[in-house]
């Protein structure tokens, strides 16, 4: 069996599909989440996270941390896809 090292799989998400599917659209505020752990825990998470859509490569989710890192509001990052106006 080979290594995390010598795998060539990709890395495993680090939120369960199930998980991501209850997220409320781009720019919306779900408030049937306030009480969820895990929401909270990305929210106040001091490290930038986001979670974008795969096939448009639209942000569908970021922390206020990814937002200070990049230099912008978490509403003007919601409107961007991952290739706007991020570094290469």
């Amino acid at each position: 069996m080979p290594t995390p090292e010598q795998s060539t799989d990709p890395p495993a998400p680090l939120a369960s599909r199930r998980y991501l599917a209850r997220a409320p659209a781009a720019g919306a505020r779900d408030t049937t989440h306030n009480d969820d752990p895990f929401r909270r825990l990305f929210e106040a998470n001091p490290a930038p996270m986001c979670v974008f859509d795969l096939d448009t490569l639209e942000f569908l989710e970021l922390n206020e941390a990814f937002a200070r890192l990049y230099g912008y509001t978490r509403d003007e990052l919601l409107q961007m896809n991952v290739l706007d106006g991020l570094p290469p």
